[in-house]
């Protein structure tokens, strides 16, 4: 299973960790897993894991109210500007290795 088929969206914004959380801000159609930063761009690690599947999706309010604090570190077409009051749907999970993750999926997002 892929991002878009949990989220049914193209696109959105994964954070991992807890304390230095790192925001990708992209759109993960096409990409197996969940997608990394890496030198030539957007890579996917895997195929997503039980507890990714497992996880149950609960409402946001204000996504860019929840991404405060968090660093973008790719957000190739500048989206995040415009998380402000947007509401949207949240994932939380740990990853394979056991690093928190949270999946957003703004509305209106394709």
């Amino acid at each position: 299973m892929t991002l878009e088929e949990l989220t049914g969206q193209e696109s959105g914004i994964v954070v991992f960790g807890n304390t230095t959380r790192e925001a990708i801000v992209c759109n993960w159609a096409g990409i197996n897993g969940l997608p990394r930063l890496f030198a030539t761009g957007l890579i996917g690690l895997g195929d997503l894991s039980d507890a990714m599947l497992a996880a149950d999706p609960r409402p946001v309010d204000d996504v860019g109210l929840a991404l405060e604090g968090a660093q973008i570190i790719y957000d190739e077409n500048g989206e995040a500007e415009g998380l402000a009051g947007m509401r949207g749907t949240l994932w939380e999970f740990d990853d394979q290795s056991g690093t928190p993750v949270e999946i957003y999926a703004p509305e209106g997002w394709a």
